[in-house]
């Protein structure tokens, strides 16, 4: 009797547990959600994706006419889901950009003319310079900021300034430099300081200069598109050390000399030289024009705020008589987006229209440098502090080398980095609807590969905004002609795509903010 009545009291106790359980489901668990991601459907990837492989975009290369067919494409879906225009009366936020055709670069002083990709390289962009006899300003690590500056005892305005790559290191404690001053990122912290100081041009002593003028040697010589922002009227070059030390042996010291004592020092040491150089540059080149292109669908409850959904439409086009299609990358992020627009407009029209507006953004230049993405967020259509989120799809169609085929994984990189709210999100997603495995690889900051600044969202996440980049990782035919349709794995893409619309849908109808 006891255990009989032992029995029905944990029958009752599991039957309570299974209904809290099923209450709580309910409460995350969005049917709207669920049955609007049915219209994400591998059939419809497919469609899209197959226009942006197909023979006459030719790989889609940035500017060019392969390129802005699949952007006319584009603008017919987001024309076909009634989207406004919101440009000019387009789809198109016309971007400009020139094609620079390098011209060998002169450099010399009273004593000696310098050979350019020996003892200096540069890989131009600047149009015609011509400097004659101009004083060098000598201003150490180039570091201005809160713990050290070094332009406290020297006016560099018209003068080319010389500095060192890196961070000094010191005898003395001193509170840390800022590591933003380190690498490729840290010199261009560093002629943003010297330009805004109204220096004229920059030498830039970098330690492996061996290497990087091997690498320089390789690409000199390509044509290259750049959008610039008033870059071009401010030339630097690249030296190595023995140049720096003949500029700088007028004045008795060397680049050796120079880090000692600011080892032994702790503090910044800047100074006028005795020499004045000359540099002359004949760069030329055309402009050009691209476009970014827009789909948007206003909020229900509140137009101000924007969520942007985005992927890079460019790939790397026809060379040598072969077509890189890129279907990966990034046919697979494009036909995402389009899938999730539809999907949205769908649910829209029949009575569940987002609260918060969207922006479904497909941008250029990804592959000449983030071009299309840095216009944008340079010069955006929505304000950027009305704008909480983006998500960036980039290369999602395949399993790559780490994982086996079978596996239903998604390389997460970015989503705590300024949100912990947007990760939390993604994650209940992904667990509520889709499942798949979640994978942080890519997303620690130490990682080799630093895929967190290799995409479209690193132009977001230097405008403070919270990120997602979802990537399904590197193949062979990465960047190759192989990054064919028929190697795209459909069903993966619909689940992959399937988690971005739950995180966006989330986003966009929550009341919380990011």
């Amino acid at each position: 009797m006891i255990f009989i009545q032992r029995g029905i009291l944990h029958i009752s106790f599991l039957f309570f547990i299974s209904l809290f359980q099923t209450e709580c489901i309910a409460q995350t668990f969005d049917s709207t959600a669920f049955k609007y991601a049915s219209f994400i459907d591998k059939n419809r990837l497919k469609k899209h994706l197959e226009i942006f492989v197909s023979d006459s975009l030719e790989g889609r290369e940035t500017s060019s006419i392969g390129f802005l067919k699949s952007a006319n494409y584009v603008s017919y879906i987001y024309d076909s889901l009634n989207f406004p225009v919101m440009v000019k009366g387009s789809y198109f936020q016309e971007i400009p950009l020139v094609k620079i055709r390098n011209s060998p670069k002169r450099i010399k002083t009273g004593k000696k003319d310098y050979t350019d990709l020996l003892d200096f390289f540069s890989y131009g962009g600047f149009g015609e310079v011509d400097l004659v006899d101009k004083e060098i300003a000598f201003v150490g690590y180039g570091i201005e900021d809160s713990v050290w500056n070094s332009y406290n005892t020297v006016d560099v305005s018209g003068k080319v300034v010389l500095f060192l790559e890196g961070t000094p290191s010191t005898k003395r404690k001193i509170q840390p430099i800022s590591v933003k001053f380190n690498g490729s990122a840290g010199i261009k912290k560093k002629l943003k300081i010297a330009k805004k100081k109204n220096a004229i041009a920059a030498l830039i002593v970098i330690k492996d200069f061996q290497k990087s003028n091997q690498y320089a040697k390789k690409v000199i010589d390509k044509e290259k598109l750049m959008y610039l922002e008033g870059e071009r009227d401010f030339p630097f070059f690249y030296i190595n050390e023995e140049m720096a030390n003949e500029l700088l042996n007028t004045n008795r010291y060397s680049v050796n000399k120079f880090t000692k004592k600011i080892y032994k020092k702790g503090a910044p040491i800047s100074f006028n030289t005795s020499e004045s150089i000359n540099i002359s540059s004949t760069d030329s080149g055309n402009n050009l024009k691209c476009r970014n292109i827009l789909g948007y669908l206003e909020g229900k409850n509140d137009q101000q705020e924007v969520i942007i959904v985005s992927a890079h439409l460019d790939h790397l086009g026809l060379h040598d008589g072969k077509m890189y299609r890129g279907a990966d990358d990034n046919a697979s992020g494009c036909a995402a987006v389009l899938n999730i627009a539809e999907a949205f407009s769908r649910a829209s029209n029949e009575g569940f229209r987002p609260k918060r507006s969207i922006l479904f953004l497909l941008v250029s230049g990804e592959e000449n440098g983030l071009l299309g993405s840095k216009y944008y967020t340079n010069n955006p259509v929505f304000p950027l502090e009305n704008t909480i989120a983006n998500l960036n799809i980039d290369m999602v169609g395949r399993t790559d080398t780490v994982h086996i085929k079978g596996d239903e994984y998604i390389y997460i990189i970015g989503s705590d980095r300024i949100s912990p709210i947007l990760h939390e999100t993604n994650d209940k997603a992904n667990s509520n609807y889709v499942h798949l495995n979640l994978d942080y690889t890519y997303n620690d900051a130490k990682h080799p590969l630093k895929l967190y600044r290799r995409s479209d969202h690193y132009n977001f996440v230097k405008k403070g905004i919270p990120v997602i980049f979802y990537f399904s990782g590197l193949h062979e035919d990465y960047h190759e002609p192989g990054d064919t349709k028929d190697k795209i794995e459909y069903e993966l893409l619909e689940k992959r795509t399937k988690l971005v619309f739950h995180t966006l849908w989330e986003l966009a109808n929550s009341e919380e903010k990011l």
